[in-house]
């Protein structure tokens, strides 16, 4: 096992809801650690960056959406193998 980092890394992640409950989720690809799992979109803060500037932005690059409004949901804190991070997850409607 790899030594991981003490302090987390801030991670902004996207639930893009449907009105009828439908969300997007996306299948983390071939090299990447969990490669194959399914996810929610998003990604690392950048330092200075606020968590919800670096979800539109994690958007834009992931998918080509722009995201108007996104409300906090939930935060958790989980340390993998491979990394310690603090995920901050935001639903937009």
């Amino acid at each position: 096992m790899s030594e991981v980092n003490i302090k987390p890394v801030d991670v902004a992640v996207g639930i893009l809801m449907k009105p009828n409950g439908d969300v997007l989720l996306g299948q983390r690809p071939a090299g990447k650690p969990y490669d194959g799992y399914w996810e929610f979109p998003g990604g690392k803060v950048e330092p200075g960056e606020a968590i919800l500037d670096a979800l539109k932005r994690e958007f834009v690059e992931e998918l080509g959406l722009t995201i108007d409004s996104a409300e906090a949901w939930c935060g958790v804190e989980y340390v993998y193998p491979h990394a310690h991070v603090r995920l901050h997850f935001y639903i937009s409607r």
